[in-house]
């Protein structure tokens, strides 16, 4: 389990826009990679500050908090990266991030932010570090 310290240290060196969202959505969010990866523009509703998970782990829908600080990072991302469907895309818009290219997102990170501890990306899953809520 990471601090808060670790979180915001992780967060830091993820330099691009794009990796940086796509941490802290799993931090903030409690995200598992698969839901990450597969995340829809439709799926976020600011007006409710709920995130939907469609078809999450049992197949079963659900909805998590969205934080203010992670709207605005979302909407400056949507602003940069103008997605079409999906909110984290691969090389070709029409098509989601895979899970190897988020996985690598989350160790380039931890790499630079010098952080120890945590395998991958689901230690951010669950975190609870408060910072992102």
């Amino acid at each position: 389990m990471l601090s808060p310290r670790e979180v915001e240290r992780l967060l830091s060196a993820a330099v691009k826009l794009r990796d940086r969202c796509l941490l802290m959505t799993a931090d903030s969010a409690g995200l598992r990679v698969s839901e990450l990866v597969h995340l829809k523009l439709s799926d976020i509703n600011p007006e409710r500050m709920m995130i939907r998970v469609e078809q999450g782990k049992g197949k079963k829908d659900r909805y998590t908090i969205l934080s203010q600080r992670l709207l605005g990072e979302l909407r400056r991302y949507k602003q940069a990266y103008q997605p079409v469907s999906w909110v984290f895309f691969g090389k070709n818009r029409n098509c989601p991030l895979n899970i190897t290219a988020a996985q690598k997102v989350y160790n380039l990170a931890k790499q630079k932010s010098g952080v120890e501890k945590g395998e991958g990306i689901h230690t951010l899953r669950g975190q609870g570090s408060g910072l992102h809520r």
